[in-house]
């Protein structure tokens, strides 16, 4: 084979690569172009006088976080601000260790997770903030509550599992979700529902309770012990809420022990425990690859945005969680992107990567940069 159609096998398989590696709907341009359709649709109750349309300033605000800018502030954790100076109507009141009070905002988050799987989907947040015409505080378990009346009137016939943690596990949350139709898995701690574990324990010295171990299949130094009992009340309060208790050991090699124990209103069995207990346990994706990934993976999302005059501190929420969930479906679906986090090794080298390329060079788009970034692209026009 001679040279001219070595180097043409390689250019048509380079082009060849290059058209694979974009998904027609879920690549960062194609949901761009989404997100600015989207933004159109909200209604501009600004004042006439407005010198930058609605869709360029959301469209702006998003940019500068999808571009993670060290210079932006945000917020901690579910605190989104926090003063004792300023505050608004739609603030909380909250006292403080030194017996002043503050005034607060925070959000309740929620992702789609899955146990085997390191990318979530978060879902918009929904704000704890004084709600228009009510007297008393807004709190989390309102703010849930509306955020799972949300849910489930955008997505009506999708089935999920709720995962939350122990403090989740109380009759009235748990009317809620069977009303919205959903099956959850909560944790619960024996201090906190000890009725609840002393009918266990009653069960288990009856006989009525199964208990058994499993060594891993992956790794014979692990052993997994189950103990559950199916329809007990969940308190001496709700006898007739009634949930499934599933308690867990986990021991490794080294003699180390982690627990943990659930309520679930899944009929527990020999057969799915296993499962169950791989659900209950990919909670945590919600704190280190949701909230821990915000604060520490180029988003910046451990400072104090300040407040606006009304919706301000809200809106900059709701952009964050936007350009995290165009990242976190680009990890999913977009093999460039992948491509492109495996050459930078780092996301935060893939962020710093993408926005000194947005600085200094005319791109035409994401792609553009990307195939820039892995050295399959066209060259660049630097900015003058």
């Amino acid at each position: 084979m001679n040279a001219h159609k070595i180097i043409r096998q390689k250019q048509l398989a380079n082009r060849r690569q290059d058209k694979i590696s974009q998904r027609k709907h879920l690549n960062f341009d194609a949901l761009i172009t989404t997100i600015r359709e989207d933004f159109g649709k909200i209604a501009d109750h600004r004042a006439g006088n407005a010198s930058i349309s609605l869709v360029d300033a959301l469209a702006s605000g998003f940019a500068m976080f999808s571009l993670k800018h060290s210079s932006l502030l945000a917020l901690d954790g579910i605190g989104i601000y926090s003063s004792e100076k300023v505050g608004s109507p739609y603030c909380l009141k909250n006292a403080s260790v030194m017996g002043r009070w503050n005034a607060t905002s925070r959000c309740w988050g929620a992702a789609i997770v899955h146990p085997d799987q390191r990318e979530v989907i978060p879902l918009c947040p929904e704000m704890i903030v004084q709600q228009d015409g009510s007297k008393k505080q807004d709190c989390e378990r309102k703010a849930a509550r509306r955020f799972l009346a949300d849910f489930r009137r955008e997505h009506p016939h999708l089935k999920c599992v709720v995962i939350e943690d122990g403090l989740s596990s109380n009759a009235p949350h748990i009317e809620d979700l069977r009303q919205d139709g959903h099956h959850f898995i909560l944790g619960a701690r024996p201090g906190d529902h000890g009725h609840l574990f002393e009918q266990t324990d009653e069960a288990f010295n009856g006989g009525q309770a199964e208990e058994f171990s499993r060594a891993d299949e992956n790794r014979q130094d692990i052993l997994h012990t189950y103990r559950f009992v199916n329809d007990l009340a969940l308190n001496k309060s709700n006898p007739d809420v009634r949930v499934n208790l599933l308690e867990y050991w986990q021991l490794d090699g080294k003699g180390k022990v982690i627990a943990f124990s659930w309520v679930t209103d899944l009929e527990i069995t020999a057969a799915n425990v296993y499962q169950i207990m791989r659900a209950g346990r990919a909670r945590w994706r919600i704190e280190n690859e949701t909230f821990n990934t915000l604060k520490n993976q180029g988003y910046n999302l451990d400072h104090n945005y300040g407040l606006g005059k009304k919706h301000l501190s809200a809106v900059f929420v709701y952009l964050t969680v936007l350009a995290f969930l165009v990242d976190q479906v680009q990890q999913l679906c977009c093999p460039l992107f992948r491509e492109a986090l495996v050459f930078r090794k780092r996301k935060r080298r893939l962020w710093s990567g993408i926005r000194s390329r947005f600085e200094l060079l005319d791109c035409p788009s994401m792609e553009a940069i990307l195939l820039h970034m892995v050295g399959r692209g066209k060259p660049l026009r630097q900015l003058e």
